[in-house]
């Protein structure tokens, strides 16, 4: 039994989440804390105005079909609760970043392998090159998915 188990961004990738869930609350201790933080695509799709958008669409298309779930968090709260979780708590945290900035090359890097993935099919992938470059250029702002993050106890 632990008194706390935290996840950052892994439960939207692992099929069988759910059940997952379901044993980190069963391994809590009575009283213990369960803190999980998992993405959501929503901000990218409703807010960014750039090249990352359709990127970024392609990209959770293609993540989907291999068992993630890039929309899966925003029921965390309400999943948490009917797993009998108490004193449940959320915010999401959606960042705007800078072309050329860290959290620029992190996900030139992130969906880079999935092009890379894409191009060894035969696919043209002139596009995704052409997307990928904007996040050089430090005068545009982009729209990171959202972290929704979600602490509740076990009681």
């Amino acid at each position: 039994m632990f008194d706390l188990v935290h996840t950052r961004w892994t439960l939207m990738h692992i099929p069988e989440r759910e059940r997952v869930l379901q044993k980190l609350v069963d391994c809590l201790a009575p009283g213990g804390t369960l803190f999980v933080e998992e993405p959501d695509a929503i901000s990218v799709r409703t807010l960014d105005r750039s090249g990352f958008r359709s990127l970024s669409l392609r990209v959770f298309e293609i993540v989907q079909s291999r068992g993630s779930h890039p929309d899966w968090s925003r029921d965390l709260p309400f999943k948490m609760t009917s797993l009998g979780l108490g004193n449940v708590r959320a915010e999401g945290e959606t960042p705007y970043f800078r072309g050329a900035s860290e959290l620029a090359e992190f996900w030139q890097i992130s969906w880079g392998r999935v092009r890379d993935a894409v191009a060894q099919t035969g696919t043209d992938i002139t596009q995704w090159d052409r997307e990928l470059a904007e996040l050089d250029d430090p005068t545009r702002l982009f729209v990171s998915p959202m972290t929704i993050a979600v602490i509740a106890t076990k009681t």
